[in-house]
């Protein structure tokens, strides 16, 4: 493949995952949309018995309220956090192109960091706005917090990405995108 068709490539896919970022943010608020139209000042709701109901809830911290109130620390953490993931599926695309053998797995682990970006920007913009995330799905089968679609996006993220590390990518691969060396083909 040749530099030029390798560029086009890396372009296509990035307008791909930008795509596909934005919907998922757009879903996860337009479902928080719908909790606070919905359910705000409303009763619990059944969805299915026993297992899930929906109840709005204003979080201002994280899981079972800890950190409340920290809302500068989660703008600045969350930030920091989809600046890193950008970069590192920028330098996974290079790595992509470096080692084309690896383009379906680096693809992957891209779409996963996707993933994970769109929940943290669905919850970063609550925090901007609201100065709290909305949270509406609550499990009634075990006791765990009221929790949203990004939320789901960064469990399920995560997940695949444990994955992913423990079983399919190298620990060189793994040194190659958190270097801070200089990508080179050889």
């Amino acid at each position: 493949m040749t530099n030029k068709q390798s560029k086009y490539r890396s372009y296509i896919k990035f307008l791909f995952l930008g795509l596909f970022i934005i919907f998922l943010f757009f879903a996860d608020q337009y479902t928080k949309y719908l909790a606070v139209r919905n359910l705000s000042g409303r009763k619990e709701i059944s969805f299915i018995s026993g297992l899930i109901s929906f109840s709005y809830v204003e979080n201002r911290g994280m899981a079972w309220g800890m950190l409340s109130g920290k809302i500068v620390f989660f703008i600045v953490l969350t930030g920091l956090l989809i600046a890193f993931i950008a970069y590192s599926i920028c330098r996974i695309e290079k790595l992509t192109v470096l080692m084309p053998q690896k383009t379906g797995l680096y693809t992957f682990l891209q779409f996963c960091l996707s993933i994970l970006i769109a929940g943290a920007f669905g919850n970063l913009a609550d925090r901007i706005k609201n100065g709290y995330v909305v949270d509406f799905i609550k499990t009634d089968f075990i006791d765990f917090p009221v929790f949203n679609v990004a939320d789901c996006y960064v469990t399920i993220s995560m997940v695949l990405l444990i994955i992913i590390v423990l079983f399919f990518i190298k620990e060189d691969d793994l040194n190659q995108i958190f270097s801070l060396k200089k990508l080179e083909k050889g």
